[in-house]
């Protein structure tokens, strides 16, 4: 009997939390929430997609009155041409991303916290490492993945209606198709979204440490503050350190660290008297522009990612004894 009873106990025994992490994996499924209750992260990307095939099947409409002058234009200035118009592409899809991930971060751990749903949330078996490193995990890693994925899927469906205007207009199918630079253009994007995750670090830090913080208007806050210490740093020290990291940390301090300064080609430009115009300027080789090497040597970087893991720390701290609003 005793037999029985030991084996029983042994069959119903409590899984160690370990092998029960293992089975629920807590951040995988913190990170599908994540994304499911906030749809606009991959909501946002594919309706600005949509717009720009829109806008460019509207626009393609009007290439039939330029047909003449799009045969006389040179192979090197079509692929100048839809590389400038693939950059425009990336450039309007990531300033989207960019926008709804902003107020993503803001919204990350105030919301939960607004209507108290952050009650239920402590309750289950995820502890405040894995729900701020999901929030953080989204905003970093899978916002710049989906972004990717838009942009190159965009691109595609670009180029393949442009290769069947073009058939259609001149007979030439592989106007649009230069050797290599299809590849060239997937692999600059995902240096250029990893190398910005990891530049804006902590700049998605502090906004997600506000939204775990304040009381109401985050995004007054996540301004205010930063623009208030450094105006007490320069009334109190006659310094502006910090000052100086808030405007470094931009789109072209970014771009100059993450490239180089290529030797650019200008294809000229080519008017008629029907108002057709070509005008672009691009580099000789859009992977020779990325410098890894200079990027990861930047002290800029790192200085920037040890704030980063500052601020996580510090938003793990807020979660755990921060009380609802």
């Amino acid at each position: 009997m005793n037999t029985v009873n030991e084996t029983i106990d042994n069959d119903f025994e409590p899984a160690a939390p370990s092998r029960m992490a293992a089975v629920v994996r807590p951040f995988y499924w913190s990170v599908r929430r994540e994304i499911w209750e906030h749809r606009a992260l991959w909501m946002a990307p594919l309706v600005a997609a949509a717009l720009i095939v829109l806008s460019f099947l509207v626009n393609a409409l009007h290439l039939p009155d330029n047909s003449r002058v799009l045969a006389t234009v040179s192979a090197e200035q079509l692929h100048s041409i839809a590389t400038g118009f693939y950059g425009a592409i990336a450039a309007i899809i990531a300033l989207t991303m960019a926008v709804v991930t902003f107020f993503y971060c803001l919204d990350a751990l105030y919301a939960e916290r607004r209507d108290r749903s952050i009650l239920f949330w402590k309750s289950l078996p995820v502890s405040d490492v894995t729900a701020v490193t999901s929030k953080l995990f989204v905003a970093a890693v899978v916002s710049p993945a989906i972004t990717f994925v838009v942009i190159v899927a965009t691109q595609l469906i670009i180029l393949v209606l442009g290769t069947i205007i073009m058939t259609a207009m001149t007979g030439n199918s592989l106007a649009l198709w230069p050797a290599g630079a299809t590849l060239e253009l997937t692999t600059v994007l995902l240096y250029s979204l990893v190398a910005q995750s990891l530049w804006f670090a902590p700049v998605t830090a502090w906004l997600i440490f506000v939204s775990s913080w304040v009381r109401r208007s985050p995004f007054m806050w996540a301004l205010l503050v930063p623009a208030a210490i450094a105006l007490v740093e320069r009334v109190a020290f006659g310094s502006g350190y910090l000052a100086s990291m808030l405007k470094f940390r931009n789109v072209q301090d970014f771009l100059e660290t993450a490239f180089a300064a290529p030797g650019v080609v200008d294809t000229g430009t080519t008017a008629r008297s029907d108002g057709f115009n070509l005008h672009l300027s691009v580099p000789e080789r859009l992977i020779g522009a990325a410098d890894p090497l200079h990027f990861l040597s930047s002290p800029h970087v790192w200085i920037g990612l040890a704030v980063a893991a500052a601020l996580v720390v510090a938003t793990i701290w807020m979660r755990r004894y921060r009380e609802p609003l």
